[in-house]
């Protein structure tokens, strides 16, 4: 099998747990560009959350936003906002429950937020636009997706049983994220393969999450990091070494950079 593409979540998968790039996961990356072999990130992170790492390791593609977001150089490959009306409902649903801690929103311009920053969250949020936001009142912005904090299922059923309407959680949190019932990852990846005519039998993908779980399952090799939650492991083809210990880079040079 020849590998074309090579697609990388990236918290936890290809990031360290500071939220860096080794020089390693550098070095190999770029010993796979070399080789003619086409990169790609695909992360649950927003648009304007990813350029310092666009900027390190230079993808081909970059899957944003959970997959609602698909570029390739300056081409928008795909692009999926929630519409207005179902966004109005979903913001009134969770500022109306007691259910709903705080509540963030992605969009082109930034990172919709009602609450300060913790110091849990800062060595992501450091990359975020952030705009301080009412969700009372109507947004105007385009919307990819919704992410709040909530404490009752309950919540999730209601906005879920709104049409078209999904819900990705993400392991051992509060947290998930509403968007478009088809966006995903695996559908953004299925998207990029179509337009680059590449089989998708000949991409590895990389992650550690629910949201890698289809992609991990879908492309012609699925690889888990250590550290991914049991659910990813499941699917994966083979798993490799954890995000701190340069899992990625390690499969990379074993398999592909020969």
């Amino acid at each position: 099998m020849k590998i074309k593409m090579i697609v990388c979540d990236l918290d936890s998968t290809l990031l360290r747990t500071d939220g860096t790039f080794s020089q390693r996961t550098l070095a190999t990356w770029e010993k796979c560009r070399s080789m003619g072999i086409l990169l790609a990130f695909a992360t649950a992170r927003p648009k304007m959350a990813v350029q310092r790492l666009v900027d390190a390791a230079k993808p081909d593609i970059i899957i944003t936003d959970g997959g609602a977001l698909v570029r390739m150089n300056d081409e928008v490959i795909h692009r999926a906002i929630l519409p207005k009306e179902v966004v109005d409902k979903i913001f009134y649903i969770l500022c109306n429950s007691e259910h709903v801690g705080s509540i963030t929103a992605s969009t082109d311009d930034g990172h919709l937020t009602d609450h300060p920053i913790t110091p849990e969250e800062e060595p992501i949020a450091v990359d975020y636009i952030l705009i301080d936001t009412d969700f009372s009142k109507p947004v105007s912005h385009d919307i990819y997706k919704i992410s709040p904090q909530i404490f009752d299922n309950a919540v999730v059923e209601e906005i879920t049983a709104l049409p078209n309407i999904a819900y990705m959680p993400f392991a051992g949190q509060t947290w998930g994220t509403f968007t478009l019932a088809d966006v995903s990852k695996w559908h953004a990846v299925q998207k990029v393969a179509e337009h680059l005519k590449i089989s998708i039998v000949d991409i590895v993908a990389f992650g550690d999450d629910f949201s890698d779980i289809e992609m991990l399952r879908g492309c012609g090799i699925g690889v888990a990091v250590d550290n991914a939650i049991p659910e990813v492991k499941a699917v994966a083809d083979e798993i490799c070494e954890s995000n701190d210990d340069d899992g990625v880079a390690k499969w990379l040079e074993d398999n592909v950079c020969q």
